[in-house]
């Protein structure tokens, strides 16, 4: 069984489903995709397969590490929160 924290990170309560682009992110995000499309379109075949291999590697990682990044931020907020709640009890 998943702990809490693991089945809060696999739910559907994203925050940036909902939200959508702003402009300044839509522009970043256009610029990086021509971008990788121009360098894409330079490269030789073996360069690409090998630019694919990375591209797919990182993203293979970024998979192993959101979850324990998540988890670890959750639980700092907590004791942020936990801390906070004390310090008004104290006072």
């Amino acid at each position: 069984m998943n702990s809490l924290i693991e089945e809060l990170y696999h739910s559907n309560l994203n925050p940036w489903y909902d939200r959508g682009a702003n402009g300044v992110e839509k522009k970043a995000l256009h610029n990086m995709m021509e971008s990788k499309k121009r360098l894409f379109e330079s490269l030789t075949n073996e360069q690409r397969a090998l630019f694919l291999r990375y591209e797919s590697a990182c993203e293979e990682l970024a998979h192993i590490r959101e979850p324990e990044i998540f988890k670890t931020g959750f639980q700092f907020g907590i004791r942020l929160s936990f801390e906070g709640l004390q310090t008004e009890e104290n006072q």
